[in-house]
């Protein structure tokens, strides 16, 4: 556990949060930042009673007293929950003060190469089969992709399709999509 917390603390958790119950654990969904933990059943119930602003101290009290849990399986399970908590950083005003400029941030780009496909699968989610008459050549493509190089400063190229490898061109373009370090 990376914080230490002490007995008499009270944790700052998220409030705007949903609980979805999956087999006999409990997730919680913090949407706004986004984050996420997984609790068991105890922690589920120690979490609730620390989500109304009580010390950890209270909460165990309140489990020793009111629940069939012995002292030592609520102080586990506490400890389990705390350090849940603090590596999911799940508290209430998580934001960062460091964000970075989106800018910066090295995107994905997913090109949709060619319609066309050779198996023609049943199953297939975009029915690719054949191929499209306005689909771009592979000159298009690449100054297609060079001017979002210039723009995103992508981090990668992610070829899809129907299948992008029998695309006429297709292996010089991936060669072209290269690190700009290993490129031409």
């Amino acid at each position: 556990m990376e914080k230490e917390f002490l007995i008499n603390d009270k944790i700052d958790l998220p409030i705007s949060v949903t609980f979805h119950k999956i087999d006999d654990a409990i997730l919680i969904i913090e949407p706004k930042n986004p984050n996420w933990i997984v609790l068991s059943q105890i922690e589920y119930e120690l979490y609730d009673l620390l989500k109304n602003n009580i010390s950890i101290k209270k909460a165990l009290e309140y489990c020793l007293n009111n629940s069939n849990y012995s002292e030592s399986i609520l102080r586990n399970n506490m400890q389990f929950l705390l350090e849940k908590i603090e590596q999911a950083k799940f508290y209430e005003e998580q934001i960062s003060i460091t964000e970075n400029n989106p800018e910066n941030i090295k995107k994905n780009i997913h090109v949709y190469l060619t319609h066309k496909c050779n198996l023609h699968c049943s199953h297939c989610y975009v029915g690719a089969g054949n191929e499209i008459n306005n689909e771009l050549n592979i000159d298009k493509w690449y100054k297609t992709i060079d001017k979002l190089e210039q723009h995103f400063k992508y981090s990668e190229i992610v070829f899809s399709g129907g299948e992008p490898l029998i695309k006429k061109g297709f292996f010089e373009i991936n060669v072209t999509t290269q690190p700009v370090s290993k490129k031409r």
